[in-house]
């Protein structure tokens, strides 16, 4: 029983979804966003609006151009009673 309080720092991760937009052949300057929520117990959140400033923060990184090719990647972290949700947007910037 010795082991037993090691359990806490065992974890998970679960890829939800992924996504990707076409990437053009001439593709610029790398941006990227992301997002998390805090560690959630049973994975019970009030606010599902931590993602939504993403597109804002990739525009920001590309001012005069248009953000493409973007892979967005939305994944679960899971430990015992605990879950923590991450969305990570990578993109190209060209003008």
């Amino acid at each position: 029983m010795r082991w037993l309080p090691l359990l806490a720092l065992v974890g998970c991760v679960h890829l939800k979804s992924v996504s990707v937009t076409p990437v053009p052949a001439e593709r610029g300057t790398p941006v990227s966003a992301s997002a998390e929520t805090p560690l959630l117990f049973l994975g019970i959140g009030f606010k599902d609006t931590f993602a939504d400033d993403l597109a804002d923060d990739l525009r920001k990184q590309c001012e005069g151009g248009t953000v493409t090719g973007i892979l967005t990647k939305y994944e679960q972290l899971s430990y015992p009673l605990l879950v923590r949700y991450n969305v990570v947007a990578k993109g190209w910037c060209v003008r």
